[in-house]
């Protein structure tokens, strides 16, 4: 190896702000004292979440080039720095991230390295192709729910001794004691995540509609930002809910914000296994989720009964109805249930003592075909020396 500890590169396209990104943070605060080395690296873009990740004490480092994966320069760039600067492992995640590193990984003496799908991919045709080919080059693909090991082992045809399932942790800060919320005259839904197609705002939008015609003291606030915010907007003017809901944009004290909720809602058409569902759990938040791929597994031991048919709009409303007619005292043990589920399974301790693990063997791995390769060098070296010897002979 390289170093007295092992040298670990966290791999990102880039730093800004979303899930991942809270992970990184989280991680970075755990890293001391864990015997590695550890560094956070992004091909461009470092944002606030860079910030937070240096205020643990930990390097991070911006490549300066577009992560496209048909951007071979970027895979260059990623191996003249890794080999610079000797790294035992590294740990991408996100797609770009993974196919560089994945194919960084073919290279004389490159990393160990492990990719880490966040999600449900969707590829089909020549991409699905590409990056299956691309992802057999890492040593280990990291799925965070079992539907993503599922469909990586499947649909990207990954050997199964390769895929491994860990799943997310949220930052303890989330299990702090909860305070008695603020009295408000309203009932305040809250829902957290990116303006995006997949995210499915617009059902649920619908849905509201209904639900404050029904129930009229309740709002629904939406945190986050992304490309369909104008539309997002237009529904809510054409519906008349401009009264009704909020768009609170990004926010970075996410804690706060679900502690001044009353019911957290998720719509997604698809998840991983979901930062913002488990923070919202983790904060006592009674919850209502679309019955979705990766959503699913978060909810196994949730009562019953809280699932969603993910475009039924009629559905969504009835359901949010009937939680925003429950007496406050019913609301919060319903939320109870949901912080103890997520206590039990999605622990720091449990995460940290997977991807210690993880590190370790990525660690060794590289130590051992490095020490191959200097051996296979030296036998070729002898060899070139005999041969001129004996020519002088």
């Amino acid at each position: 190896m390289s170093s007295a500890h092992p040298k670990i590169l966290r791999l990102m396209p880039v730093l800004d702000f979303g899930g991942v990104e809270s992970r990184i943070i989280t991680q970075s605060g755990l890293m001391k004292n864990t015997g590695f080395d550890f560094r956070v690296l992004s091909f461009w873009k470092t944002g606030a979440a860079a910030e937070r990740v240096r205020a643990h004490g930990i390097q991070v480092d911006e490549l300066g080039i577009d992560p496209a994966i048909t951007n071979p320069k970027a895979t260059l760039r990623l191996y003249e720095y890794v080999m610079d600067q000797r790294f035992d492992a590294i740990h991408a995640s996100i797609l770009e991230a993974n196919v560089h590193a994945a194919l960084c990984r073919r290279m004389p003496a490159a990393p160990s390295v492990a990719i880490e799908e966040v999600g449900m991919p969707a590829r089909t045709g020549p991409l699905l192709a590409a990056v299956s080919l691309a992802y057999r080059q890492a040593d280990i693909i990291v799925g965070v729910s079992n539907k993503t090991c599922e469909t990586l082992r499947e649909s990207h045809r990954l050997p199964a001794s390769k895929v491994r399932l860990v799943y997310n942790a949220i930052n303890p800060s989330f299990f702090a004691p909860i305070a008695a919320p603020t009295p408000r005259k309203r009932l305040r839904f809250l829902a957290v995540g990116r303006l995006v197609e997949v995210k499915n705002h617009k059902t649920l939008i619908d849905a509201f509609a209904q639900v404050a015609k029904a129930v009229p003291d309740v709002e629904l606030h939406i945190v986050g930002e992304g490309p369909l915010r104008s539309t997002l907007e237009a529904q809510v003017q054409l519906l008349g809910l401009e009264k009704h809901v909020v768009f609170a944009g990004f926010r970075n004290d996410v804690s706060a914000v679900l502690d001044d909720a009353d019911v957290y809602v998720m719509s997604s058409i698809s998840e991983g296994t979901s930062i913002s569902l488990a923070e919202a759990m983790a904060r006592g938040k009674p919850v209502v989720t679309s019955i979705a791929d990766g959503i699913d597994e978060a909810m196994v031991g949730y009562p019953r009964g809280w699932q969603v048919p993910t475009f039924e709009v009629n559905a969504w409303a009835d359901k949010l109805t009937a939680i925003a007619s429950m007496s406050s005292a019913e609301r919060t043990a319903l939320g109870l249930q949901a912080r103890a589920l997520v206590e039990k399974r999605l622990s720091v301790d449990a995460w940290l003592a997977s991807l210690r693990g993880m590190y370790t063997e990525l660690s060794a791995l590289t130590a051992r075909r490095r020490s191959g390769l200097r051996g296979s060098l030296s036998s070729v070296a002898s060899f070139a020396v005999g041969q001129v010897t004996r020519r002088i002979r």
